[in-house]
């Protein structure tokens, strides 16, 4: 059969964890997922195509033609929580041009497949990971077998009922999945904040998450970790067939395995793989040993998920982290020549505008090179969702994926701070920060090009003027 694979508007409906300013100056994100899709379709005997919106910045004209040109038996999509109706909407006009069965997978479906559709744009979805489902659904359309006999599906009956098979367990071996497929990409389009190097992509070395933070729904993922082998493969290929130079690693604790991660960097030194990556972990799962060998690898820049600067919300997080053990991993992170970043939340559950306060002069103390500050939101399966659940009378996010006009915004979760309030002080704590004159001169005689000047300036000047309210 013949797939495409479309990638649409990262446009985010309502509940805007970050200030929309913030998305527009991120850069431009390979869509990982596709790629995996794309390749599980490929060993599977199937011709795909991966078309990127964003990156290529097609119109709704343009990607009608390239779709006739390719003549696809099936159209796929990812869905988010956050931009459910957005893509949603762009599945419909698309649609009116070129009718074809439309399959979905992403988390949010797999939380709420009844309530996804419900939508008539959504014929069939794929649930939790799809490296054996969308094979089987994919034979199973194709020699009309019976769907019902597909694990980890949801379809619609031809009356107009929705049927969800039984969820499929995840596969244990995560080093079976092929590698993305790079190869349908035009990666040279693709860069974020952080990176200087061409060519750049993104890659995962693990599934799911051992942690139990509040507010992060990876913990009812099953923590997978691929071989160090296996990575460093994925690496090597990329770096040689693909140009790829930097790379964003998307694991939420690259380094929780010590000896795995120590064993990447070892390989990638070994091979002389000559890239530059940026990771996520925690202050506490790293040392300065982990930290040496990462910088020798190329490691450039450090995200370290620093959430609060009072000890009272990181313990209710479950964060379990200690302030000045973060101080001093900063430190240590910038004495190895990497650059640090530390996420922020504004408006967790009883936090008070004191506690805003005392973590947005906390983020100041630490000498970090960048910060993302964000509003908490619950996101479904969350330990913060729960909390929420249990003042309501009903499921916000089913109600939003049937209706989005038919809820507001979601509220905070047992804090005081507005919704407002939160936006404007997430708005504060970047000018805050980013504009104090120390940092202003430290930013300007570490820019490398020209162009970093003129994007770090834009993104300024658009901050600045930005509104906090939605």
């Amino acid at each position: 059969m013949k797939i495409a694979l479309i990638f649409t508007s990262l446009y985010l409906d309502k509940n805007w964890a970050t200030l929309p300013v913030e998305n527009e100056h991120m850069g431009v994100i390979p869509p990982l997922s596709l790629a995996y899709v794309a390749a599980i379709c490929e060993r599977a005997g199937h011709q795909v195509i991966i078309i990127d919106t964003i990156a290529e910045r097609l119109t709704l004209d343009a990607v009608t033609k390239r779709l006739e040109d390719f003549s696809p038996d099936i159209l796929g999509f990812t869905l988010t929580t956050y931009g459910f109706h957005q893509n949603l909407k762009y599945m419909r006009d698309l649609r009116k041009r070129i009718n074809r069965p439309v399959i979905v997978g992403g988390w949010h479906l797999s939380l709420y497949p009844r309530e996804s559709l419900t939508h008539q744009e959504i014929d069939y979805g794929v649930l939790d990971e799809g490296d054996v489902t969308i094979p089987e659904l994919l034979n199973a359309l194709e020699h009309k077998l019976p769907l019902v006999e597909v694990k980890g599906i949801a379809f619609r009956t031809p009356d107009g009922k929705v049927i969800v098979t039984e969820h499929r367990q995840p596969t244990q071996d995560i080093d079976s999945f092929p590698f993305p497929a790079l190869h349908l990409l035009k990666n040279e389009l693709y860069h974020n904040i952080l990176s200087h190097r061409k060519n750049f992509t993104a890659m995962i070395s693990a599934l799911g998450c051992p942690f139990r933070c509040a507010f992060c729904d990876l913990k009812t993922k099953v923590f997978r970790q691929r071989s160090a082998k296996s990575f460093v493969d994925e690496i090597e290929i990329a770096r040689h067939r693909f140009g790829v130079k930097d790379i964003d690693i998307h694991d939420s604790s690259f380094t929780v395995n010590r000896g795995r991660v120590m064993a990447i960097c070892e390989d990638i030194i070994k091979r002389k793989l000559d890239v530059s990556f940026t990771i996520r972990t925690r202050a506490d799962c790293v040392d300065k040993e982990v930290l040496r060998l990462l910088s020798e690898a190329g490691c450039s820049t450090i995200m370290y998920g620093i959430e609060s600067g009072s000890p009272q919300i990181l313990k209710l997080l479950h964060k379990g982290s200690d302030l000045e053990h973060i101080r001093e991993v900063v430190q240590w992170t910038k004495k190895l020549g990497m650059k640090s970043l530390g996420f922020f939340m504004i408006g967790s559950p009883t936090e008070t505008i004191q506690d805003v306060e005392n973590t947005i002069r906390f983020s100041q103390s630490l000498d970090l090179d960048y910060v993302r500050f964000s509003r908490v939101t619950a996101v479904p399966n969350t330990e913060l969702y729960d909390m929420y659940l249990k003042t309501v009378d009903k499921d916000y996010w089913a109600e939003y994926t049937l209706n989005p006009d038919n809820v507001g915004d979601l509220p905070m979760v047992q804090t005081n701070i507005t919704d407002n309030e939160a936006y404007y002080y997430v708005k504060k704590a970047y000018i805050s920060y980013y504009f104090r004159p120390s940092y202003l001169l430290k930013a300007v005689l570490r820019m490398r090009s020209w162009l970093e000047f003129t994007n770090s300036f834009k993104a300024g000047v658009d901050l600045l003027f930005s509104r906090h309210k939605k």
